[in-house]
């Protein structure tokens, strides 16, 4: 239901090098701390379980577990050639990731897990937009702000002018992540989320 790029948040397939999780991975998700962790990484970058510990509230031993078990399932991998043996730094593993219903079980309960984890993970989506709107007028230099866009917008469409519209946008944000490679140093760059939707609205008829 999202590439995980996160963002994130209908299903992924539109990302075109995104990886569908399998009902394995998806339970090995499904754990409010592990979801947390996966958004800080996904949101702020590379860390440490003692700097993960300290931004989340949590007990270094509890966060080196969950750590493990992230990695066990391919959410997260660990960054060669920085920290120590006693702390390594972490990072969300490359590429796309899209949650959404499991190929290789599409039973109730496996549906219950994934609508549970979409939930939580559009909650956390959420969480940083109102972030925004609360604290980014007193906290970011004008520019930034007007750089910035909170915005929707309602359109009649066919499930193919959709499809293609979703193509068009995440082609773009797929080329620029493509292009970016990850922290680069620039002085005065900040970590930036992109917050994509579009969607039929549920409680609107379709054209007879």
């Amino acid at each position: 239901m999202t590439a995980a790029e996160k963002p994130a948040e209908g299903k992924s397939h539109r990302w075109k090098d995104a990886r569908q999780a399998d009902s394995a991975q998806l339970k090995g998700l499904a754990h409010p701390l592990r979801i947390a962790i996966f958004d800080a990484l996904t949101t702020y970058g590379p860390a440490t379980s003692a700097m993960l510990a300290h931004r989340l509230g949590e007990s270094t031993g509890s966060m080196s577990y969950h750590l493990r078990q992230l990695a066990r399932h391919g959410f997260i991998v660990d960054v060669e050639d920085e920290g120590t043996a006693r702390e390594r730094y972490w990072r969300r593993a490359p590429g796309a990731l899209a949650i959404g219903p499991a190929e290789d079980d599409p039973s109730p309960a496996m549906r219950s897990i994934t609508h549970s984890l979409m939930r939580e993970i559009n909650s956390r989506a959420a969480h940083h937009v109102q972030e925004f709107v609360d604290r980014a007028e007193d906290e970011l230099p004008r520019e930034w702000m007007e750089a910035s866009s909170i915005s929707s917008a309602s359109m009649e469409l066919t499930v193919e002018e959709l499809a293609e519209l979703v193509d068009e946008v995440s082609a773009r944000i797929a080329a620029r992540r493509q292009a970016d490679g990850g922290p680069r140093g620039i002085p005065g760059a900040r970590r930036v989320q992109i917050q994509f939707h579009a969607f039929p609205l549920m409680d609107a008829e379709p054209t007879p």
